[in-house]
């Protein structure tokens, strides 16, 4: 029902008319009945903090509201991290509710400034954890030239060079959410590479936009130079993540990086300006560094993701949700029938955008196939 209206709205009511009737709609009817807790809750699914949220609605009553609700919860996770043993479990738990409660604050919002503000207090929150986990946590930057990628890099000890997961993020996403993939692949002998590649979380704060194919292929480039330069991964076994856009990006990467694999949730063979959600359009044109649909149309025209997908021999798992309100799940299809390597496409049943129902069987799904891959790799 909210996508119909949503829908009307957009087709009869200007982008600053349809934010001034959202607006007044949260403060009338309350964000805890407009958004409803049972799709809001989606968010908090990884964390099992339910009273979080309920904070969270019941102060929120327009974007700001929202922003500085989760900046409340965000400190008191933080104050209880600091009354935990310092290396202890409890601590690390309550620093990343600390800064999945940031990383919700910057989620569907366009507010520029809170959102560079909020992306540099995420980093500094999450790096409280960087320390407490094995491996460690290491704060690297992607690129030779300034504004770099800034990326999280965790390797496995071994005496022999390691294969290595690179997770893309998508446009609403961060580089410090993507701990239980991390996790996952970790346990599996994994290094993993989390970057917020341009036009994303804290790459995006720092002023890197997606650009247009040049930006993406230098970014491939940077990635490339990047693994290569560290003696512990083995640049021949490279793996791409990506989520929504970064699976797109993955993709597009795909035959660039020469890479070993790849993994999509939820991507878009082609991007629709038209097909998106009004806060999704605002975001992709920030993230993009444009001002018009029509400008953005003309940047998404410069990248043609057939082409490089059927140039692409990698095998791909892409994984979509049948209910996935924000990439058409025909998408997936799309993928295949284009593909140039072997693809198996999951599709689940009830799935969201995120799959967040079966979050724990996608982790556990990309890790394992990214490990059977691996098996087959050249080793050494």
């Amino acid at each position: 029902m909210a996508g119909v209206i949503e829908a009307v709205m957009g087709r009869m009511l200007s982008e600053q008319a349809q934010i001034a009737v959202g607006t007044a709609a949260m403060r009338i009817v309350g964000a805890r009945r407009l958004l409803g807790r049972d799709v809001a809750a989606a968010v908090l699914s990884l964390t099992g903090e339910p009273d979080d949220l309920d904070a969270v609605l019941s102060r929120t009553h327009d974007f700001r509201s929202w922003i500085a609700a989760w900046r409340d919860v965000s400190g008191v996770h933080s104050e209880a991290a600091a009354g935990a043993p310092q290396r202890s479990r409890e601590r690390v738990r309550r620093l990343r509710l600390a800064t999945l409660a940031l990383a919700f604050a910057n989620q569907a919002h366009t507010i520029e400034d809170l959102f560079v503000e909020v992306s540099r207090e995420l980093e500094s929150t999450h790096s409280g954890i960087h320390a407490l986990v094995d491996p460690p946590y290491e704060a690297v930057k992607v690129g030779a030239v300034e504004p770099r990628a800034p990326a999280l890099l965790r390797v496995p000890h071994a005496n022999d060079p390691v294969p290595v997961v690179v997770i893309l993020q998508g446009l609403e996403r961060s580089k410090e959410q993507a701990f239980p993939l991390e996790d996952a692949l970790v346990a599996r002998g994994f290094a993993v590479l989390t970057v917020d590649q341009p036009g994303v979380g804290a790459a995006l704060a720092g002023g890197a936009t997606i650009g247009d194919a040049a930006v993406l292929d230098g970014f491939g480039v940077d990635l490339e130079a990047f693994i290569a330069s560290d003696a512990r991964l083995d640049a021949r076994r490279m793996y791409l993540f990506g989520f929504s856009l970064g699976g797109a990006m993955a993709l597009a990467l795909a035959e660039r990086v020469a890479a070993a694999g790849v993994v999509t949730l939820g991507a878009p063979l082609r991007i629709d300006p038209a097909e998106l959600s009004l806060t999704a359009r605002r975001r992709a044109r920030f993230a993009a560094g444009v001002r018009s649909d029509a400008e953005l149309v003309a940047l998404l025209d410069t990248v043609d993701l057939s082409e490089r997908v059927s140039r692409t021999s990698a095998p791909l798992l892409v994984l979509h949700g049948a209910r996935d309100p924000v990439v058409d799940p025909r998408q997936a299809q799309g993928i295949r029938g284009v593909a140039g390597g072997p693809v198996d496409v999951r599709v689940f049943p009830v799935g969201d955008h995120s799959c967040t129902q079966y979050a724990s069987a996608v982790w556990a799904l990309t890790a394992d196939r990214i490990a059977i891959w691996d098996q087959r790799a050249p080793q050494g």
